[in-house]
């Protein structure tokens, strides 16, 4: 009698308690509320590293232009000219705007367009007096 008193008893216990599984439910969840917010913010800043290097290349060749002709240009066609190329799927994802000119260039900015994964509207700015990058991708993202 003991021996079924037994088997009755193991085959009660196995599988998991309701409490057993919501604990794990709660852990999975806390350990997604953590992870998911700094997925996001890593995918950001990787299509703002897009707009970012545009904008380097942008200003690099602002400076040669300076160089070369004794003032900035807020044309980008003026850079063009001068010898600047940029990747048409940077171009499909972002739009450009120099701002300032003459001896006076302020900023570079680069606004998503529809056709970027994260939508339109998002900036992407270079100071140029401080040589930093902010918006989209940097924790401060301003859309428009």
């Amino acid at each position: 009698m003991s021996n079924i008193c037994n088997s009755f008893n193991r085959q009660q216990r196995s599988g998991f308690t309701l409490v057993e599984i919501l604990i794990v439910v709660i852990i999975v969840a806390i350990l997604a509320a953590i992870a998911v917010p700094l997925y996001l913010q890593y995918v950001e800043g990787a299509r703002a590293a897009e707009a970012e290097t545009a904008i380097s290349a942008i200003w690099r060749a602002n400076q040669v232009y300076y160089q070369r002709y004794g003032s900035y240009t807020a044309s980008l066609n003026d850079l063009r000219n001068a010898g600047l190329t940029l990747e048409q799927a940077t171009l499909d994802n972002w739009q450009f705007s120099i701002v300032g000119g003459g001896d006076n260039l302020t900023s570079i900015q680069a606004t998503s367009t529809a056709n970027m994964p994260g939508g339109a509207g998002r900036t992407v700015r270079f100071d140029v007096e401080t040589a930093k990058f902010s918006g989209y991708g940097h924790g401060d993202d301003t859309q428009q």
